[in-house]
């Protein structure tokens, strides 16, 4: 799309959004088409004023270490603030630059199936502050006089080496060739809708050749496609690549998958600042292997921050972290450690020096550490920090330990233990109590299990019986099969009233064996954060 004509704004997205659900590369779905995430090429910083680079040495050199290429900034996105008060003000024509993809549209009225740069379609974005309403239509629709609206065709072709190009409908409903009627033949798709490929046909007016789309999918599909052109779209380029496309419909979960680094702001502990300098300069300092080189290189306007050292101490320093690189039990291109520093901050005996990023107390009291990944209105911990105050957070506790004693899928629930020859590595945990989604959970739900945070015993329990003495079974002791599943049924028709007084105990519940539990057990708690 040519020059400024469509700068303004066609959507919003949350940062976490282009972290991890659709970044570079990676298609979004708009309301009414779906736009491409271009590379950080395009990504223009010089419309917003005082923007700072991401200042973190330790996420910069794992960064640097996982693409084996030398990286020398990490960049926010570019935002301004102000849309709201203005929308078509500068702060409008500011953010993540996208291109519509795939670039062949469909006529919603007449099926008519052109490529974006055909002179069919026409673009509307005339709404400053309703960038959900741009869209796409048909100027001269032989069926309606009206502008119908021009959705995106919506299959594409993808490669295992990362490669994604547009579907060629041309070549795919003539066999590979041209059509024999005309030279730029006006195609037609009929979607009928669903996932399926058998609901779509490709249709030549010209020639009358059709083809149902199922025809370059599955198996059979690899011999009806081209060999993959190496396209890169939001690189706008293209490289050599032998390998045989495979067709995916726009919108499907397996497009992209994001690879993602984090890490907290912590001060260095167990390294000088002359460490820490050396490791945040590596991509530059990598190929000093000789003290020649670093008085070469020593009036290099980069190097400046280490000349409040001598040469000697910063050619040992280079020398040193070469070796612990190279002799380290992960080697230079595994996939870098950022738990080990982090975790030596908070257990070393010696408290780090407080920073403007990092305070640490040392107070006899442990803790579960929250933080926000997101610092906008919804990012904000406001209402977590008041739950953490003594009385809300002994309820939230009380009441976390005792929904942990039961779950409606017990007793199978709580029979459950990760053995042999078992798929699955979790235990008394399922979808009803439990599990979340695993887009959420960093770890896909595995290793979670009740006994760790309850008394349940060899076999499951059953925490649905109303004495209290049911609460403390010892193996071999515990209730019977037929016992547990009447227990269960009457857990079921036992349902807690939805509002009640505070301090008065909901029918079933037994809060004195629950402050048995947390006295024996302690506090052991997983949470969930999510956007």
């Amino acid at each position: 799309m040519p020059g400024t004509q469509h700068r303004r704004r066609v959507g919003t997205v949350r940062p976490s959004h282009l972290m991890f659900t659709g970044g570079v590369g990676a298609l979004i779905d708009l309301p009414n088409f779906p736009v491409l995430v271009r590379g950080l090429d395009d990504w223009r910083f010089d419309t917003v004023p005082d923007w700072e680079p991401l200042h973190e040495p330790r996420l910069l050199a794992a960064v640097a270490k996982l693409l084996s290429a030398p990286v020398t900034q990490l960049r926010p996105p570019p935002w301004l603030d102000g849309f709201d008060a203005d929308p078509n003000g500068q702060a409008a024509r500011v953010g993540v630059p996208v291109i519509p993809f795939p670039q062949w549209l469909r006529c919603t009225a007449c099926n008519r199936l052109a490529p974006l740069d055909s002179g069919n379609w026409v673009f509307v974005n005339d709404k400053a502050r309703r960038p959900d309403e741009a869209r796409f239509f048909h100027q001269d629709c032989p069926r309606r006089r009206s502008k119908p609206l021009a959705v995106a065709a919506r299959f594409v072709l993808a490669c295992v080496n990362g490669h994604l190009d547009d579907f060629p409908y041309r070549e795919f409903v003539h066999n590979g060739g041209a059509c024999p009627a005309v030279s730029h033949p006006q195609l037609q798709m009929e979607d009928y809708g669903g996932n399926r490929g058998a609901n779509v046909i490709i249709r030549c007016p010209s020639c009358r050749a059709k083809w149902n789309i199922s025809r370059a999918m599955g198996h059979r599909g690899a011999e009806n496609l081209p060999v993959c052109r190496g396209r890169h779209p939001h690189l706008s380029t293209f490289e050599n690549c032998a390998e045989r496309p495979m067709v995916l419909v726009v919108g499907a979960s397996n497009q992209w998958f994001a690879q993602t680094l984090s890490a907290l702001a912590v001060p260095q502990v167990g390294a000088s600042a002359l460490q820490a300098k050396v490791e945040q300069l590596w991509g530059a300092l990598q190929n000093v292997r000789e003290f020649a080189a670093l008085e070469f290189a020593w009036t290099m306007p980069q190097f400046d921050a280490l000349h409040q050292w001598s040469q000697d101490e910063v050619f040992d320093a280079i020398a040193q972290h070469r070796k612990t690189l190279e002799s380290g039990p992960e080697g230079d291109t595994a996939y870098p450690d950022l738990r080990t520093p982090e975790w030596e901050v908070f257990s070393c005996p010696v408290r780090p020096e407080a920073t403007d990023d990092f305070t640490l107390r040392r107070d006899s009291q442990g803790g579960i550490l929250i933080y926000t990944a997101v610092p906008d209105a919804e990012g904000t911990l406001g209402g977590l920090v008041s739950l953490a105050e003594p009385e809300p957070l002994t309820r939230i506790m009380q009441r976390a330990l005792r929904d942990a004693l039961r779950c409606s899928s017990d007793p199978l629930c709580a029979e459950r233990l990760p053995k042999a020859p078992a798929d699955f590595l979790h235990g008394a945990a399922c979808h009803a109590c439990l599990f979340v989604s695993e887009t959420t959970c960093e770890r896909g739900n595995r290793f979670l299990d009740r006994r760790f945070i309850v008394p349940m015993a060899e076999g499951g329990h059953d925490g649905c019986h109303d004495r209290p003495q049911r609460l403390d079974h010892r193996a071999g002791q515990g209730p019977s099969r037929a016992d547990r599943l009447r227990a269960s049924f009457r857990c079921v028709r036992a349902d807690r009233p939805r509002h009640r007084r505070p301090g008065v105990p909901s029918r079933g519940s037994v809060p004195g064996d629950h402050r048995a539990v947390q006295a024996r057990h302690g506090w052991l708690i997983s949470c969930h954060l999510g956007a």
